[in-house]
């Protein structure tokens, strides 16, 4: 199995810079987003939208690049076996640098309150969602490098999944009993956590594809 996914990349060492170079980009983004929240709970507000423009030009750069490797791989690519499978990661990759664009615009926007007794929560949230993201990039590229390894990495990617489900809920759990609270603002903070809690699951979308694909390799 080994020898058979490795010949992916070594059929077409371009697409392959091209693909590790749109994977950098997920990673940045991810950084980005984490860094972006931490400068809002600081009260930076320069900082954030500056975080915020960031991820807007990743997120222009990611579409630009998945538009430019599909006309490549559909017309001078090497391994026409393969180039399905490689434009559904990307595809499902680059939804996780969307949701980031959007989850930081929706922060630069409407500038959610959000009361000193909550910060750690949003900041463990947000870590625990970059690290999902970490990972499941860690094991693409795993995928196309060291793919008997990938099963183990996805394992790590969904529990992360599963703790920032958990985090998400009980923040939710705490918004709504705080009695110091308008409704409305229950209702921001709520969306807040979603959005947040939204980066992993995009990153739980591009490791069930990857699983799908180290079977469909394995046979």
């Amino acid at each position: 199995m080994k020898a058979k996914i490795a010949t992916v990349f070594e059929s077409d060492p371009k697409i392959e810079k091209k693909c590790n170079e749109f994977f950098d980009m997920v990673g940045q983004s991810a950084l980005v987003c984490l860094r972006g929240v931490q400068s809002y709970i600081e009260k930076d507000l320069p900082a954030l939208d500056e975080y915020a423009e960031q991820a807007r030009i990743f997120e222009e750069r990611a579409d630009e690049f998945r538009r430019d490797a599909e006309s490549y791989l559909y017309s001078e690519t090497l391994i026409p076996e393969s180039r399905g499978d490689v434009l559904a990661l990307l595809e499902n990759a680059d939804n996780i640098i969307d949701q980031i664009r959007k989850m930081m615009l929706a922060f630069s926007i409407e500038q959610p309150e959000i009361p000193a007794i909550f910060h750690a929560d949003f900041l463990e949230l947000t870590a625990k969602c970059v690290e999902s993201v970490d990972e499941v990039i860690l094991a693409t590229r795993m995928f196309f490098t060291n793919p008997s390894k990938v099963k183990e990495v996805l394992s790590i990617v969904y529990a992360l999944e599963k703790e920032a489900d958990k985090q998400a809920e009980a923040l939710k759990r705490k918004v709504y009993r705080s009695d110091e609270l308008a409704l409305s603002n229950r209702i921001h903070l709520r969306y807040f956590t979603t959005n947040i809690d939204l980066i992993a699951d995009r990153a739980e979308d591009l490791a069930d594809r990857l699983g799908i694909y180290v079977i469909k390799r394995m046979y």
